[in-house]
């Protein structure tokens, strides 16, 4: 399978990271990044697999790392 996605920022495209996920061990995917500013984002995770194809949406928050 192979798997990515993108962290969007809402507030506009300039800030969106598009990431690729490894392969760490069979079914466990990982990947390292850092996002460029705190708030609100949003995620689009797409997986697929030969013919098949699923994607998963999510919101989140980042925090600056001081507790706000």
């Amino acid at each position: 399978a192979t798997a990515s996605g993108r962290f969007l920022r809402p507030s506009g495209s300039v800030l969106d990271v598009p990431f690729t996920l490894a392969e760490r061990e069979p079914g466990v995917y990982e990947a390292a990044l850092t996002l460029p500013a705190v708030g609100a984002w949003n995620l689009v995770l797409q997986v697929r697999q030969g013919e098949e194809w699923h994607e998963v949406s999510a919101n989140t928050a980042v925090g600056d790392g001081r507790g706000q």
